[in-house]
């Protein structure tokens, strides 16, 4: 059982202290993942029960059950594995493998901003419809389950840097699964605004009686949508190498967790179409570190790309005529957000290479 796992851990038993971090195994990765998944379903879970029963009318349900037991046993494994690591010779600060150090911060934030959210509702009431969206305790909640996210991502880049002969699908996949993760935790405060997944303003039955308004909102949507979506695949696709696959798995998980909560069911088929074409396009032009031009052209045709799957399936589920977007605004809208995807991918890649400079001549 012990050398279980000494294995499982890549635990040490060398008596001096070690200054350097243990590497993360894929079974560890596997573990963690799955615990966060089932943090991630229980807000999800949470996310939904507003839409369809309102505010929360105490902190004693199922879904606030579900997703704190998951930060406990998150928060329990990391503990216990440091704990155990600092009795094989490791010094304290570096006992947990690469990377699960800021996921054992944003768990230990995420319980103290869980307090915080809770005195509030103690002393001003639960949130009401877009307020559950916008509150700044919330905003602490999503930072921090984000940083618990990006732990599986930075051990995944780390473990497979030790181990470069074990890169392959299956070793990428935890890393994929917290991409997808970390998609739909980015998207979920701001997702009253998304046209792809939550509100199709350019459908005829989601038309106000204002139609400028309507059309304001929708094309900013698209503007915001795709600043937030892009930037993050730009960041994970700047970060390492994606598989075939990769982005399929990440946006089919994104669009499943929008199709579970939207009171209208926004089909799971247009992420998937989306997350496909773009692993198709990351064959065709395979952007890297090194290659500007080819990750600036990815960002630009990649958001493309995302707008065509929506208005695509769109069509092919209620017609052409049920878009009520003028050429100008529908390609106008779609244009502008290209141009906004490229912009953000040159300032990724522009200041990722500068720092990468900096680096080697310090």
């Amino acid at each position: 059982m012990v050398q279980t796992l000494t294995t499982l851990f890549e635990i040490r038993t060398t008596p001096q202290v070690k200054t350097d971090r243990p590497v993360s195994t894929l079974a560890f990765d596997w573990m963690f993942i799955t615990l966060t998944l089932l943090m991630t379903v229980g807000i999800m879970m949470d996310v939904w029960s507003h839409f369809e029963f309102g505010p929360d009318q105490s902190i004693f349900n199922p879904f606030h059950l579900l997703f704190y037991s998951a930060l406990g046993a998150i928060t329990m494994l990391l503990l216990g594995v440091q704990t155990y690591n600092v009795r094989q010779g490791f010094a304290f600060e570096y006992a947990l493998p690469q990377g699960y150090g800021l996921g054992l911060l944003g768990a230990l934030l995420f319980g103290v901003s869980g307090v915080i959210d809770l005195t509030i509702h103690a002393l001003f009431g639960f949130e009401s419809g877009i307020e559950a969206l916008t509150s700044p305790a919330h905003l602490l909640l999503f930072v921090t389950w984000s940083m618990i996210v990006l732990a599986t991502i930075q051990a995944g880049r780390a473990r497979l840097a030790a181990h470069p002969q074990d890169d392959n699908f299956a070793n990428r996949l935890p890393m994929l699964f917290a991409f997808g993760c970390l998609l739909f935790n980015v998207s979920l405060p701001l997702m009253e605004y998304f046209p792809m997944g939550n509100q199709p303003f350019m459908l005829q039955f989601f038309r106000a009686e204002n139609t400028f308004h309507t059309l304001a909102l929708g094309i900013s949507g698209t503007l915001l949508q795709t600043i937030v979506t892009m930037s993050v695949i730009m960041w994970f696709t700047r970060s390492t190498r994606v598989p075939f696959g990769g982005y399929t798995i990440a946006l089919s998980i994104l669009g499943g967790f929008f199709t579970i909560i939207q009171p209208w069911l926004m089909p799971i088929a247009t992420f998937f179409i989306w997350g496909l074409s773009l692993d198709l396009l990351y064959l065709i032009l395979k952007p890297n570190g090194k290659t500007q031009g080819a990750f600036i052209l990815f960002a630009f045709i990649g958001a493309g790309l995302m707008w065509a799957a929506t208005y695509g399936t769109y069509i092919y589920m209620f017609g052409l005529q049920n878009i009520y977007y003028s050429g100008y605004n529908a390609f106008g809208s779609i244009a502008q957000a290209m141009v906004l995807s490229a912009l953000m991918a040159y300032l990724i890649h522009s200041n990722a290479a500068a720092t990468a400079q900096e680096v080697s001549h310090a």
